[in-house]
């Protein structure tokens, strides 16, 4: 943090209610849904709880957006991106930089990533670069039956 950006005391209740809703996806994940489950709730006496655990989503991200915008109180908007920037893009650029080399151990030969790639991905717009996303979970599908 800058030396002359204020301090805005932590609401620690907030970081709790995060974590609660977080439990509540993993739980509705893990509780309800199962992993490969098909439809058949994996721990059947989890149900009446766990079913719910969706609604963890919106709370975690209804509570971050009061945190961010907590958090740019007394800032200028300069000064509030400065923050956000660095306290986000370390952390892209290491999830991606773990990610690049997880698909170069184990990817092959369904994905193929460059190092064109790794590069255009620090630039977080990377299909403008014309290079895909590193993570293949943002990359679009197109093939018959996508559009």
């Amino acid at each position: 943090m800058p030396p002359n950006a204020p301090q805005t005391p932590r609401v620690e209740a907030l970081d709790l209610l995060r974590l609660v809703a977080v439990l509540g996806v993993v739980l509705y994940h893990f509780g309800f849904w199962g992993p490969g489950s098909n439809g058949i709730p994996a721990i059947p006496w989890l149900t009446p709880i766990a079913k719910y655990g969706f609604l963890g989503v919106p709370a975690f991200f209804v509570i971050s957006g009061f945190v961010i915008a907590y958090s740019a109180e007394g800032r200028t908007a300069v000064g509030f991106a400065i923050a956000r920037f660095s306290r986000i893009y370390p952390t892209f650029v290491f999830c991606m930089t773990l990610t690049f080399l997880a698909l170069l151990m184990w990817g092959p030969p369904q994905f193929k990533e460059t190092l064109a790639e790794w590069v255009a991905n620090f630039f977080i717009a990377a299909p403008a670069l014309g290079q895909p996303y590193m993570d293949a979970a943002y990359r679009r599908n197109v093939g018959p039956g996508n559009s």
